[in-house]
């Protein structure tokens, strides 16, 4: 975890976070942020492009006795990396098209 949170700073030493959204329930709490930055450095073999990037991540910590004894995380790499140029935009705009068609059955098979 730490290998990669060095790396992302490295690639956007101006990284900023936004939490979206901020939720504890119990020992659980989950957050929602939004990230965005400017592509200064070398980043997941990418060398720098000087682009500007925003992506999204979620997090979930469980929490005993004042410390986190689980953590899970997801981040929009693909994102990230298609808006440095890493991959091509149709690779990743067909992968982002997927989601959001799945992510609208999902949302349709709860309706039913």
């Amino acid at each position: 975890m730490t290998n990669f949170y060095t790396a992302l700073w490295g690639g956007f030493p101006d990284l900023t976070i936004n939490i979206d959204e901020l939720v504890g329930e119990g020992d659980d709490v989950v957050w929602r942020v939004a990230a965005s930055g400017t592509h200064n450095g070398p980043f997941q073999g990418v060398p720098a492009t000087g682009k500007s990037v925003k992506f999204g991540a979620h997090y979930t910590f469980r929490f005993k006795h004042g410390k986190i004894v689980e953590r899970g995380s997801t981040i929009d790499r693909l994102s990230v990396l298609a808006q440095t140029g890493a991959v091509s935009h149709v690779g990743a705009t067909h992968g982002l098209r997927l989601g959001s068609q799945i992510a609208t059955s999902l949302r349709t098979s709860q309706a039913e």
